[in-house]
C-alpha cells in the first residue's frame, strides 16, 4: 500500500464573503459600508464615521484618543501583556509560535482608546448570514409583546430567555424596541440585547451606548487548576505595523 505524503499547510486562507454590519437608522435597517469611513480631527482625537453602504449617511461614529506607539523587541512568543491579550490564543498556546523567532527591526504596535459617539442599535441575523439590508427575523407576523407573553425570546448566544421583566420597551426612531437591563456577558465592549418590531416581524440586535469604550477583543485566562475560565475584556485597541505583522508570520508554526 502506498501512502502519500501530506501536502503543505498554507498560512493563507481563502477570501470569505464579508457580511456588512447593519444598524437601525431613522427607522430603517441600514447596512454599513465595508470600506468607506469619514475621518476628521475632534477634541484632540481622531473621529471615524462609518458610512452606509451607499456612502451617504454616517451610521456609526467613534472617537479614537490616547494614542501611543509601543516598540517590540526580543522573542515574538514573549510579548508585552497588552499584545498577548490582543492576540489571545496565538500567544497563550505555546505550540503556535516558534520561541526562537525575534521581532524584526522597527516592529511596533499602536495603542489607542475608542469611545462610541452616540447610541448605536445593531440589527443582526437571527439565523444564517445574509448580505442585504434585511437580516433574518426572530419571528414573522408577530410582536415583541406576543413573544414575551408566550414565554419569552430565547437567545442561544446569550444562554438566556429574555422575559418582559428583563428589559424595557421603548421607541427608537419610531421603531418599537426592547432593550435588556443587563449587558451581555463576556464581551470586550458592553452591549445590551435588543429586539425590534419592523415590517410586521421581530428582529434581534444589540445596543452600544454613547460614551462606551469600545474594546478590541475579548480574551480568556484559565485559572490555576484549569478547571474554569475567567473572562476579561480589553478596553483599548491595538494595531500592528508592517514589521510586526511580518514578524508574527515568520514565528507562526502552522
Amino acid at each position: 500500500m502506498t501512502v502519500s505524503a501530506p501536502s503543505a499547510v498554507s498560512k493563507t486562507l481563502g477570501e470569505q464573503t464579508q457580511i456588512p454590519t447593519r444598524v437601525l437608522n431613522k427607522g430603517a435597517v441600514v447596512a454599513e459600508s465595508l470600506t468607506i469611513n469619514n475621518v476628521s480631527y475632534q477634541n484632540g482625537g481622531v473621529r471615524f464615521d462609518r458610512m452606509s453602504a451607499d456612502g451617504t449617511t454616517a451610521v456609526e461614529s467613534v472617537l479614537r484618543s490616547n494614542y501611543s506607539v509601543v516598540p517590540l523587541a526580543g522573542a515574538v512568543a514573549s510579548s508585552p501583556t497588552e499584545l498577548v491579550q490582543y492576540g489571545n490564543a496565538l500567544f497563550t498556546n505555546t505550540t503556535l509560535l516558534d520561541p526562537s523567532v525575534n521581532w524584526q527591526s522597527g516592529a511596533a504596535y499602536e495603542k489607542f482608546t475608542a469611545t462610541m459617539l452616540g447610541d448605536v442599535y445593531y440589527v443582526n441575523d437571527f439565523v444564517g448570514a445574509t448580505t442585504g439590508n434585511q437580516p433574518t427575523p426572530v419571528a414573522k407576523g408577530t410582536t415583541i409583546a406576543a413573544l414575551m407573553s408566550a414565554g419569552g425570546i430565547v437567545s442561544n448566544t446569550d444562554s438566556t430567555t429574555y422575559k418582559s421583566t428583563d428589559g424595557t420597551m421603548t421607541t427608537v426612531d419610531g421603531v418599537t424596541t426592547f432593550v435588556a437591563n443587563t449587558a451581555r456577558a463576556h464581551l470586550a465592549t458592553p452591549e445590551y440585547r435588543t429586539y425590534y418590531e419592523l415590517n410586521g416581524n421581530v428582529y434581534v440586535g444589540s445596543l452600544i451606548k454613547s460614551g462606551t469604550v469600545v474594546g478590541d477583543v475579548g480574551y480568556t485566562v484559565a485559572n490555576a487548576n484549569s478547571v474554569t475560565t475567567t473572562y476579561d475584556t480589553q478596553i483599548y485597541q491595538v494595531r500592528l505595523n508592517a514589521a510586526a505583522i511580518a514578524s508574527l508570520n515568520a514565528a507562526m508554526k502552522y
